[in-house]
């Protein structure tokens, strides 16, 4: 054997599997984190606050009746919790007098003989 052989073959053999180790140690990391990241997130998005009856929807009080324990998951088995009923989503319309003008024009406009031609 030369002198000189041995140490080129064992770096030659240490660094890729160094290598391969160190990448193999990252995506089993990354891959852990990421199992971990979504379980939290399950475990979150249980959490009942925004269907109680008691929920504000405000970033200052969230709860009226708990608001220390609001979306925390203490909240899991809160005694206060009350179902809230379906929703309902009123879209307010702010109308102003110059658009109510305009369609009380537009109305008159519609109901000319002329128009109807059309």
């Amino acid at each position: 054997m030369e002198p000189g052989l041995f140490p080129e073959h064992q770096f030659f053999v240490i660094c890729p599997t160094f290598i391969w180790l160190t990448l193999t140690f990252f995506f089993y990391a990354a891959l852990s984190a990421g199992q971990e990241a979504l379980g939290r997130m399950v475990r979150i998005h249980r959490i009942p606050c925004d269907r109680c009856a008691f929920y504000t929807g405000e970033c200052r009080l969230k709860c009226t009746v708990n608001p220390c324990t609001a979306f925390t998951e203490s909240a899991f088995n809160c005694a206060d919790f009350l179902p809230e009923p379906a929703r309902q989503t009123e879209k307010l319309v702010h109308v102003s007098p110059v658009s109510m003008s305009f369609a009380k024009s537009y109305k008159a406009f519609t109901k000319h003989e002329s128009f109807k031609n059309c």
